[in-house]
């Protein structure tokens, strides 16, 4: 299982299959977690929609890592073959 965020207000559940879809689906549907407004599914994944109202659990780290940007240096010199 991945789980991927999808724009601003949705996360994306990547499943092996669709009978690992499918018991997801029905546990979510029947308990929904705070702040998910509404699920998606599809047939190896689900798209949890979030209510951007809610904030059920604030977390001081973004759902995916951060890349440290790089500046390229000075170019290599050319040198003849």
């Amino acid at each position: 299982m991945r789980i991927l965020p999808s724009g601003d207000a949705a996360l994306l559940v990547e499943l092996p299959g669709l009978p690992e879809m499918l018991g997801l689906y029905a546990a979510l549907a029947a308990a929904p977690p705070p702040g998910v407004a509404d699920i998606v599914p599809a047939a190896r994944t689900l798209t949890l929609l979030l209510d951007p109202a809610a904030n059920p659990a604030p977390s001081r780290t973004p759902c995916a890592p951060r890349v440290p940007s790089r500046r390229p240096g000075p170019p290599a010199p050319w040198r003849s073959p």
